[in-house]
């Protein structure tokens, strides 16, 4: 994501993607293995690329330019806007000079690697920023630094999880824990810094402590607002990483059409270290804050799956 954003951050270069491409965004590590057509698409179009044979688990990461009948048009793995603008006008060329492109591709997804959001569940977005400025990170003005970036991700819950929030009848004060369930979701894969990019997850070891409970702060016949209160305290195992953070948040529940309306959660405190592929964070304890937010279910990219469902097992604790 940071890279896309570095590369992108050109109102020409978008203008001139949205216009003569068809923009996908896949994550590599489901391409490296899934056994399907998807896998051998790209598979063969990395394949095109070298001279020489290539398995399926080496494909690279990158900017892919390719038709729709699976013919590469070019690759280059480079997040500089000029370089990037270059390697468009080179595929556009290539693709003028060349034959009607058709598809006739028949797709059918490797259920090991299929991620779907759960029937009837509830899909959160979820931002993460360092509330440190540039002054602060030590840089000018007219530096960047992947610090300044935003991550993204989503949270899935089940329709028996957020059911379950609403199992034992509750009347105005009332004060319950959240699910486990969902304590322990959003505690492990989502309190982490994914501001430079793929982060280290929590194990259930690194738990140190962890609450969030809920309260009725309104009740009617139509609708129930609860808040939200906890923290968290997460430690890994060589203790060169962790968070201390404090949640809070508010939801709204419409009872007549049994749907969430508002799903807000804010995580904020201290964090410190840094994961295999999160390197360069600030030295020492830095803030950050995680957001959530309810996703709005008629936009796509909420289908996109959360990282934490690489183990869905985990994830879901089944």
């Amino acid at each position: 994501m940071t890279d896309r954003v570095s590369m992108f951050s050109d109102p020409k270069l978008i203008q001139l993607v949205q216009k003569n491409f068809v923009p996908v965004a896949i994550d590599i590590w489901y391409l490296r293995r899934q056994e399907d057509e998807k896998g051998r698409f790209v598979h063969n179009l990395i394949q095109q690329h070298y001279d020489k044979p290539v398995m399926q688990e080496q494909i690279r990461q990158g900017i892919y330019h390719f038709t729709a009948d699976g013919t590469l048009l070019n690759f280059r793995n480079h997040r500089d806007p000029e370089i990037v603008k270059s390697l468009i006008d080179d595929s556009l060329i290539k693709f003028c000079a060349g034959q009607i492109y058709e598809d006739t591709l028949q797709f059918h997804a490797d259920a090991r690697y299929d991620r779907q959001p759960p029937p009837n569940g509830i899909i959160l977005n979820t931002y993460s920023r360092i509330l440190l400025t540039k002054s602060e990170l030590g840089l000018s003005t007219d530096q960047w630094s992947r610090n300044l970036s935003t991550g993204r991700d989503h949270v899935w819950l089940t329709e028996e999880e957020w059911r379950s929030m609403f199992s034992q009848p509750a009347e105005l004060g009332d004060q319950y824990p959240i699910p486990k369930s969902i304590l322990e979701r959003i505690v492990r894969f989502h309190l982490v810094d994914n501001v430079r990019g793929e982060p280290s997850m929590w194990n259930t070891d690194n738990i140190k402590d962890a609450e969030m409970n809920l309260t009725v702060m309104e009740k009617t016949p139509e609708n129930v607002s609860l808040s939200v209160e906890g923290s968290a305290c997460l430690e890994a195992d060589e203790k060169d990483r962790g968070f201390v953070t404090h949640l809070s948040g508010i939801l709204e529940y419409n009872v007549t059409q049994k749907q969430f309306e508002r799903f807000d959660l804010l995580a904020k405190g201290n964090f410190w270290g840094e994961g295999l592929y999160t390197g360069g964070a600030p030295k020492g304890k830095f803030p950050l804050v995680i957001a959530f937010q309810l996703a709005d279910s008629h936009i796509v990219a909420g289908s996109v799956p959360p990282q934490g469902t690489r183990s869905p097992k985990e994830y879901f604790g089944n």
